[in-house]
């Protein structure tokens, strides 16, 4: 488009060298033309900006043998505030998430001490019924006991014994430790 442009006012100053004074067809306001032309312009300046930019950046660089030298600590202690900032930013953006919840306030769960009380209370009895459950599978040692109405015959009662002294030896040598 600007080669266009550049095009029709050669051809405009050759016409009003040679005498012609008629006005070139194509030099006639086109705002889709005027716009696309500006937009290649500015496109133009910003590419030289950047190049001047790099230039001028290029000569402040610091050579390579000045440059820091990491040590561990310091690479560990950015590691540490990086970490740390990343983490507050999770946390608020949780909080965020929070603040904008659907439940208003006023229908939100208060702090009940009687409800916390028949809440543990529940959770202890689950645990409770949960081990009792537990020493039925197994015995006491975490032996495997069978199950009511069947008998293992004798050798293999011998054998399953022995493994389980074996087996609560080690766990109590490994308690010494």
């Amino acid at each position: 488009q600007s080669m266009h442009r550049g095009k029709a006012v050669r051809r405009s100053l050759e016409e009003k060298s040679s005498g012609r004074t008629e006005a070139a067809p194509d030099m006639k306001f086109d705002p889709e033309m005027e716009s696309a032309a500006l937009r290649i312009q500015s496109m133009h300046r910003g590419k030289q900006v950047r190049r001047n930019l790099q230039e001028q950046t290029a000569k402040l660089s610091v050579p390579e043998e000045a440059e820091m030298e990491f040590d561990p600590e310091m690479e560990a202690a950015a590691l540490k505030i990086q970490s740390l900032h990343r983490g507050k930013l999770v946390r608020r953006g949780l909080q965020e998430q929070t603040d904008t919840s659907s439940v208003p306030e006023d229908e939100e769960m208060q702090f009940d001490p009687e409800m916390e009380t028949a809440a543990l209370k529940i959770q202890s009895i689950q645990r409770v019924k949960q081990a009792r459950r537990h020493l039925q599978e197994r015995g006491p040692f975490g032996e495997l006991v069978p199950p009511p109405g069947m008998s293992m015959d004798l050798e293999m009662e011998a054998a399953a014994l022995k493994i389980q002294s074996m087996h609560r030896g080690k766990q109590v040598r490994r308690g010494l430790e």
